[in-house]
């Protein structure tokens, strides 16, 4: 999924800078910024087409690459507790570092070189990391596809539903339990039975029919405790989810409005050179990068004498106080 979704990417980034380069696919430029002609239909279709592109590679990419980087090191909880650093604290540090050098060096090669090498360069270092990830590919942990997930989610619902009129046992022990068929899906251990959303603990009750001495279990009418709690854990998250929707909707719109505003200012630095509109941003990533290291060198180890987390405050702690710092920032 990683490679496809490169691919797709480096070819949606190639047919932008075909788009800026060649007169037939953009319209004419007008440096009066008056009585400009407008893009025709097949213009505007090649663009569409490659922001799509674009869109669908990252898309694919971008769910995959952070989880895929985490394998590599191991997530289990030893793992992350003897490491004295966030993998994912560094990995968006990087992330930053990469948008500030494309502020900076890159924006200034798109207004004083031209679009087709200021879009050309990250597509020929995209294309570069596709064919140093290929090639190490033999050296990574790679972990079998053990079907979908959201085949098994499907199967507890289904489950539940057929069973809607079964009582649920009172002891969680008689509920039904299959290390060797779970042992695929819970590399880092089994999900143990919680009392919430018990509706769905019905999925789990043993019947007569429900497994054949001969046959191995029909999921689609008999799910394990672990199958059921992972349902349980995404209904969990719905809530997390919902609330994330509105800040993410808000920062989508704060490139383009950094951009207008910036366009209005004197951004004149000396008689001869002024910042790009698009430049004024490194403020945001710049703030980011500084709030990274402070919480990683400062917070997280004097948070941890108090709490004895090894990360210092709990994930949900931490998308508290987000939200919070979102809601101060959007009143202000």
């Amino acid at each position: 999924m990683i490679i496809a979704g490169s691919i797709i990417y480096v070819l949606g980034l190639v047919s932008i800078i075909l788009s800026a380069i060649l007169p037939g696919l953009r319209p004419p430029q007008c440096p009066t910024q008056e009585n400009c002609k407008e893009a025709s239909n097949s213009q505007l279709w090649a663009l569409y087409t490659s922001l799509l592109l674009t869109s669908l590679g990252l898309g694919a990419l971008r769910p995959c690459i952070v989880t895929f980087a985490a394998d590599q090191l191991g997530m289990s909880k030893n793992e992350v507790e003897s490491r004295s650093w966030n993998f994912f604290n560094w990995y968006f540090f990087c992330l930053e570092i990469a948008a500030l050098s494309a502020l900076t060096f890159v924006v200034y090669v798109q207004d004083h070189v031209g679009w087709g090498w200021g879009l050309g360069i990250p597509t020929i270092a995209m294309a570069l990391s596709i064919v140093v990830f290929i090639f190490g590919s033999p050296y990574y942990k790679k972990k079998k596809p053990e079907g979908s997930p959201l085949v098994r989610l499907a199967q507890v619902i289904v489950a539940a539903m057929h069973k809607r009129k079964a009582v649920a046992p009172a002891d969680p022990g008689l509920l039904y339990e299959n290390k060797e068929l779970d042992a695929a899906i819970s590399s880092n251990g089994r999900l143990l039975h919680t009392n919430q959303y018990k509706w769905f603990d019905k999925a789990a009750v043993v019947t007569d029919a429900d497994i054949p001495d001969s046959k191995p279990p029909n999921l689609w009418r008999i799910s394990t405790v672990h199958r059921v709690e992972e349902l349980k854990s995404l209904v969990r998250m719905l809530p997390i989810w919902a609330s994330g929707i509105l800040p993410i909707v808000a920062y989508s719109h704060q490139g383009s409005f950094s951009i207008q505003q910036a366009r209005t200012m004197d951004r004149s630095l000396s008689p001869s050179f002024k910042i790009p509109p698009a430049t004024m941003s490194i403020f945001q990533i710049l703030s980011i990068l500084i709030g990274l290291v402070l919480y990683e060198r400062l917070f997280v180890p004097f948070a941890r004498r108090f709490t004895r987390i090894p990360s210092g405050i709990m994930t949900l702690q931490r998308i508290g106080v987000l939200l919070l710092v979102c809601v101060w920032t959007a009143g202000s």
